[in-house]
């Protein structure tokens, strides 16, 4: 396994140096993060999986960015990668909740040319079902905490402990974004937006239009996608945002 760090010296974590993802079942990714002064509420994220493959029980961020909670990182599967070949480089690091990186690493994804496993060994499982809806509303990790009310909820109708738990995500989000850390701020902008709250909605929408990130100090070579923008336009404005009409029209003028 390659390590980020040594285990004795605080957060680290671990994956093999060299991973072949199956056509036919699942492949594990075997990630182990050491607890050891492990900031609560952490995460796990993973950037440069080819585009066309899922991993099961992360919740994506982008083409290429997946992330999840430290407690289910022992979950996390590629999905079979049919038709697929190539290899590629994976990074995998460890984030605290204010978007600081505790700890990296690296492994080389191998997709396609697989050999079957030799005779007499057991066969892969069955693919289980995809966990990644368990993960899209609610913070990392966390079960839906109002799975019935549907998109049409607006902010008013937030639980005290559901705005109070937005409004700290969307402050950890509009804190990352200032630092340029436009992927940081996706992150919790999700997760707010995901409890309905919808300046979050509005925010998120923000980090993928290109006018809104030509304003922003932004590092890392983040580009822009108006079709997601207008994705996440269109969410705050059923979650009751006013700013997102103005935001919609300003995209359709392009």
């Amino acid at each position: 396994m390659a390590a980020a760090q040594d285990r004795t010296s605080g957060p680290a974590i671990e994956i093999a140096p060299e991973l072949r993802a199956s056509a036919t079942a699942e492949t594990p990714l075997n990630i182990r993060v050491n607890l050891d002064n492990l900031p609560r509420q952490s995460m796990v994220v993973i950037r440069g999986l080819p585009s066309q493959m899922t991993l099961n029980g992360a919740r994506s961020f982008g083409p290429d960015v997946w992330a999840v909670a430290v407690a289910n990182v022992e979950q996390l599967v590629l999905a079979p990668a049919k038709g697929l070949s190539g290899q590629t480089d994976i990074t995998v690091a460890l984030i605290s909740l204010e978007g600081v990186t505790l700890a990296e690493t690296k492994s080389r994804l191998i997709v396609g040319g697989v050999a079957a496993p030799p005779s007499g060994t057991a066969a892969a499982p069955a693919p289980r079902p995809d966990r990644s809806v368990a993960l899209t509303a609610g913070p990392l990790g966390t079960a839906p905490p109002n799975a019935a009310r549907g998109s049409a909820v607006t902010p008013s109708r937030l639980t005290p402990a559901d705005e109070d738990q937005a409004r700290k995500m969307m402050q950890k989000g509009d804190e990352s974004m200032a630092s340029g850390k436009v992927t940081s701020a996706r992150l919790f902008y999700q997760s707010a937006a995901d409890l309905g709250w919808a300046p979050a909605a509005l925010a998120m929408g923000g980090t993928y239009d290109s006018n809104e990130l030509a304003r922003s100090q932004v590092v890392g070579g983040v580009q822009s996608d108006n079709a997601q923008a207008r994705k996440w336009y269109e969410k705050a404005l059923e979650l009751g945002s006013p700013q997102a009409a103005q935001r919609l029209r300003r995209l359709s003028e392009r």
